[in-house]
C-alpha cells in the first residue's frame, strides 16, 4: 500500500469513525429521551390516578342504558341532535331565524301585531316541538354509536341545538308581548331541557361552551319578562327554582378532564397507526423520526395541564378561581409542541362561563325581588330580607366568592351587581315605556 492509500484509508477510517460515534450518540439520546419519557408519563399517569382523574379512554365510555329511557332512542331525536352540522330540521327552521323578524339579539319585535305574525309564522314547527317534549320527558341520554376510539365518537348536533333554542327565544318574547305567559313556559320549559342533550356523557368542552350559550339565551328569556314586569308569582317561583338548577362549572370543570383523555387517545391512535392527526390537521410525518419519549413528554404535558385547570373549579364554595389557570404550553418545545395544540384556553372557557354564572345567579336573586315586591308592593331594604321565604340563600359571586352588591334606588328601582366581574342588572317599577 503506498503512501496515497495509506492517507486515504486514514482519511476515511475517521470519517467511518465519526460517523459511527455520531450515530451512537443520537442512539444514546434517542434512549434516554425513551426512557426519560417513559418515566414521566408513568408518574403522570401516577399522579392522576391518586387524584381521581383516570386517563383511561374506557373511564370515558358511558355505560349501556335501556332504549326505553334513553332520550335519543325517542322518536325522531337520533336523527335531529345526532352528528355534525346542518340537517332537515336546521333547513326548515333556518328561514325564519333569518327574516327580519327575528335580530341576532334574539329579540324579534317589539311591537305585538309582529309578535303574533311571528307565532303564526312558526305554527307549523310545534308539531317537532311536541315530539321533542315528549323525548325529553325520558331519564337519561346517552348516544348510541361507536366509543371504541375518541375519532369515532358519536356527538351532539351543537348546531340544530342552537337552531332550536334561538326559535323558541324569539317564541318567548313574542308570547310574552302578546300577555301569553302559559306558552311563554312552555317554550321555556322545552329550553330548559334541550340542556339535558349536552350533558349526555362523555362530556366534552365543547358541549359545555355550547351549554353555556344555550343557558345564556335561557337567561337572556327569563330576563326579557323580568324586565317588563311580565312574569306572575308561581311563574317567578317555578323560573327561581330552574334558575337555582344550573351551575354551569361543573359541567365545565368534568369537559376538562375528559379533554385529557380525548386528546390523549386521538394521539395514541394516530400513533399507532403511523400518523398523527389534531384538531382535523395532520402533523408532518418528519413528527414519527423523533425519539418516542418526546412523544410521551407531549401526552404528559396535556395531561398535567388539565389536571392543574381542575383547581380552577371550587364545587364546595360554588366558585372559579382564574388565577389558577395553567399555563399555555410552548409551541417551539419539542416536550411541548402537541400539548400547545391540544390543550385549550381553560381561562378564556372559564372567564366565559363564570360570566354566565354570574348573570344566572343575578336573574335567581330578581326572581326573588320580584316576588317580594309582588307581596310587600316595594323592593326590600336588603338582600336578607329574602331569606327564607323568597330565597333559600344568597349565592356569592362565582368570582371571588363574595356577596352581590345591592342598592335599592329612591324611585322603586334598584341595581345588583358582581363585585367579580363587573356585571350589573337594572330593574326598575314601573317599567320603561
Amino acid at each position: 500500500m503506498d503512501n496515497d492509500d495509506q492517507t486515504a484509508w486514514g482519511h476515511g477510517r475517521k470519517w467511518l469513525t465519526g460517523m459511527a460515534l455520531a450515530l451512537g450518540f443520537i442512539a444514546f439520546l434517542y434512549v434516554e429521551e425513551d426512557v426519560r419519557g417513559r418515566l414521566t408519563w408513568s408518574q403522570t399517569q401516577d399522579e392522576c390516578a391518586r387524584q381521581g382523574m383516570d386517563l383511561r379512554w374506557l373511564a370515558l365510555v358511558p355505560p349501556p342504558i335501556p332504549e326505553a329511557e334513553n332520550i335519543f332512542a325517542a322518536p325522531k331525536m337520533e336523527e335531529w341532535f345526532e352528528g355534525r352540522g346542518r340537517n332537515e330540521l336546521t333547513r326548515r327552521i333556518e328561514p325564519s331565524l333569518g327574516s327580519n323578524l327575528v335580530s341576532e339579539t334574539y329579540l324579534p319585535t317589539t311591537n305585538r301585531t309582529d309578535a303574533e305574525q311571528y307565532l303564526i309564522a312558526t305554527r307549523p314547527f310545534e308539531p317537532e316541538l311536541r315530539i321533542m317534549r315528549q323525548g325529553l320527558q325520558r331519564p337519561r341520554a346517552r348516544l348510541r354509536g361507536d366509543y371504541g376510539r375518541a375519532v369515532d365518537l358519536p356527538v351532539v348536533n351543537f348546531v340544530a341545538i342552537r337552531a332550536v333554542s334561538r326559535l323558541l327565544v324569539a317564541r318567548v318574547h313574542c308570547h310574552l308581548l302578546m300577555g301569553e305567559e302559559a306558552g311563554a313556559l312552555d317554550d321555556l320549559a322545552l329550553l330548559r331541557d334541550l340542556r339535558r342533550l349536552l350533558g349526555a356523557p362523555p362530556q366534552t368542552l365543547l358541549s359545555a361552551m355550547i351549554d353555556t350559550a344555550i343557558s345564556r339565551l335561557y337567561v337572556e328569556a327569563v330576563a326579557d319578562g323580568l324586565a317588563a314586569h311580565r312574569w306572575s308569582e308561581p311563574a317567578l317561583a317555578g323560573l327561581e327554582r330552574d334558575l337555582r338548577g344550573i351551575y354551569l362549572p361543573s359541567h365545565l370543570r368534568q369537559g376538562a378532564v375528559n379533554a385529557a383523555r380525548f386528546s390523549v387517545n386521538v394521539l395514541e391512535t394516530g400513533a399507532h397507526q403511523g400518523g398523527l392527526v389534531l384538531e382535523g390537521n395532520r402533523l408532518p410525518d418528519r413528527w414519527r423520526w423523533g425519539p418516542h419519549g418526546w412523544f410521551l413528554q407531549n401526552l404528559s404535558w396535556i395531561a398535567q395541564c388539565d389536571r392543574a385547570a381542575l383547581r380552577m373549579f371550587d364545587e364546595t364554595n360554588r366558585a372559579i378561581h382564574l388565577e389558577n389557570a395553567p399555563p399555555a404550553p410552548t409551541p417551539g418545545r419539542p416536550f411541548q409542541i402537541l400539548a400547545a395544540i391540544a390543550v385549550p384556553n381553560f381561562l378564556v372557557s372559564a372567564r366565559t362561563t363564570a360570566r354566565v354564572q354570574t348573570d344566572i345567579f343575578q336573574k335567581e336573586i330578581t326572581c326573588a325581588l320580584e316576588r317580594y315586591r309582588l307581596a310587600k308592593r316595594c323592593y326590600p331594604p336588603d338582600l336578607g330580607a329574602l331569606v327564607p321565604s323568597y330565597l333559600e340563600r344568597i349565592p356569592n359571586d362565582v368570582l371571588g366568592g363574595k356577596p352581590p352588591r345591592y342598592i335599592l334606588g329612591t324611585n322603586d328601582d334598584f341595581e345588583l351587581s358582581s363585585a367579580g366581574d363587573g356585571l350589573t342588572n337594572r330593574w326598575a317599577w314601573p317599567p320603561a315605556p
